[in-house]
């Protein structure tokens, strides 16, 4: 895609409402501006028309999960993560991995914040991105 288009796409994705169609590598995704909460716009993704909570997780691998944006999450609450940051390193270790304050949650989000962060990670993961549509 040309930076035209994606001036084009960001157009279209920048208001209240709006609808961009992309081919990239076989997949055709669709973003489209929803509510997503109480007084929140997103960028919501569908592939192929669909859009599953199975994709989320990371720890099966789907092909489509390459179309979603990936995420993380600390395990623990800030609060819980200081005190446990205050034990020492031995009786963290001792305790096991469920105690380690740096664990992660990795998992795959549906919604977009910008158009930015799309095609930053559009250009880097797919080889071929075709513009079909743009609508708003």
């Amino acid at each position: 895609m040309t930076k035209e288009e994606w001036q084009e796409v960001e157009k279209a994705l920048g208001g209240i409402y709006g609808r961009a169609k992309i081919k990239a590598d076989g997949f055709e995704v669709v973003f489209s501006r929803r509510l997503v909460s109480k007084n929140r716009l997103a960028i919501v993704t569908y592939v192929d028309g669909y859009m599953k909570g199975v994709w989320i997780d990371a720890g099966t691998e789907y092909p489509e999960q390459r179309c979603l944006r990936p995420a993380s999450r600390y395990m623990c609450k800030p609060k819980e993560r200081a005190s446990l940051k205050k034990l020492g390193k031995r009786l963290r270790s001792s305790l096991g991995p469920a105690f380690d304050p740096d664990r992660k949650w990795h998992y795959f989000e549906v919604s977009w914040h910008s158009v930015a962060q799309i095609r930053r990670h559009y250009q880097k993961t797919f080889q071929s991105l075709e513009l079909l549509e743009v609508l708003g």
